[in-house]
Formats: structure tokens, sequence, C-alpha cells
């Protein structure tokens, strides 16, 4: 990544932080979800959930085709917190293509760190730009797979 002190997207991510298939049926419940997966029992998850809420009510994080990325940065997270779910039914999201999501991926980073932020969003984008990565995640049946999915793209 262009900052050099970040790991590679599957370094940050495990697949104990991505739910295949996740049960979520709203919009509110993938960001819940989501957050969930990426913070540990214990701390402040319903912050960083109302952070979430406040950008995405700021404008939708759907890309469009399926795809959406919820980000925020957060004095919650003390280090760049990553984590992903592949929808067993995709979800109305505000999309502006209209088409619900399948696959979401959360970002939460340091407040104070914009620059590791925008590393991370930048690199997930390069990562759903190639189909072929695209499609092994919307197959994948489990956590394990759609982590191997990611693990298998090399890093910029």
């Amino acid at each position: 990544m262009s900052s050099g002190t970040l790991l590679p997207l599957a370094d940050l991510l495990s697949a104990d932080r991505i739910a295949v298939p996740s049960t979520a049926s709203t919009k509110d419940a993938v960001l819940e979800h989501l957050v969930a997966l990426a913070l540990p029992p214990g701390t402040n998850r319903d912050g960083l959930l109302a952070e979430v809420r406040r950008r995405e009510a700021q404008f939708t994080t759907a890309l469009g085709d399926g795809i959406a990325l919820p980000h925020a940065r957060s004095h919650f997270v003390q280090a760049v917190q990553l984590s992903a779910i592949r929808l067993a039914e995709p979800v109305a999201f505000d999309a502006v293509d209209g088409r619900p999501v399948w696959l979401a991926f959360l970002v939460a980073s340091p407040g104070n760190s914009p620059g590791a932020h925008l590393d991370v969003l930048r690199e997930l984008s390069r990562l759903l730009e190639q189909r072929d990565v695209v499609e092994a995640m919307r197959a994948a049946t489990t956590a394990d797979e759609l982590y191997d999915a990611i693990r298998r793209v090399p890093s910029a």
C-alpha cells in the first residue's frame, strides 16, 4: 500500500472476521454484523456502529454491482479493522444502480489516520475490480473460501 506502513488486505483480515453466509436482512443489520465481526466483545461496538451509521447516512457506501464498503474513521479503534460478509440473500442498500448488496466490507480506522483509511479503501477498490476474485467471493460457501479468494491477490 502506498503508505508503506499497512499490511496487505489478507493480513488485515482473517476468516474469523468474515461471515459466509450472513443472514443479515436489512442494511442496518449488515452494518451491525460487520461491526460485531470487526471488534472483539468488550470493546465499544455501539460507538463504532453509531459512527458507521452516521457515515452511511451522509451518502451510501454501496458501490453498485451488489458490493458495499461501509467505512468510518473512529476513535473507537486503535488500528485499522477490516471485516467482510457475503449475504445469504441480497439486501437493499440504497445503491445508485438500485441493485441490492450481496457482499460488504467494513473498514474502520483510527480517527487520526486518514492516510491509512484511504489506503485500505484504495486496496479494496483494486481488489473489487478483479472480476475473477469477485466471482470467487460470490461463489464462496465458507468464510475460509472467501478469505482464500482475497489471499490469492498480491498487494499493490
